[in-house]
């Protein structure tokens, strides 16, 4: 599955949880974050293959145009929660990362 497609689930299903749904201020925030920045360096790479090489250099492309340190981890967040969300059908993560 690629990165992208993965990241549209994880958009629905943090808003129709239903426990601790996240608000739509916080969703939009998010989305933005998806479509400015993560999606176009990540969103075409096969989950199994970001790990913690591709994330580096992910991040470094953040800090290179200039981001505050702060909105690059909240970026970066928002990618280790669309990687955590791809589950098998127990809930068991199906890449889980222990990220550097």
């Amino acid at each position: 599955m690629l990165f992208k497609e993965q990241a549209k689930i994880y958009m629905q299903t943090i808003q129709t949880r239903r426990r601790k749904p996240v608000r739509p201020g916080t969703a939009r925030i998010y989305q933005s974050f998806l479509d400015a920045h993560i999606l176009p360096g990540l969103g075409e790479l096969p989950l199994q293959i970001i790990e913690n090489g591709v994330a580096k250099t992910f991040v470094s492309r953040l800090n290179a145009a200039g981001l505050a340190p702060s909105t690059v981890v909240s970026i970066f967040k928002v990618v280790e929660g669309v990687m955590a969300s791809a589950q098998d059908p127990n809930g068991n993560e199906l890449y889980p990362r222990k990220w550097n």
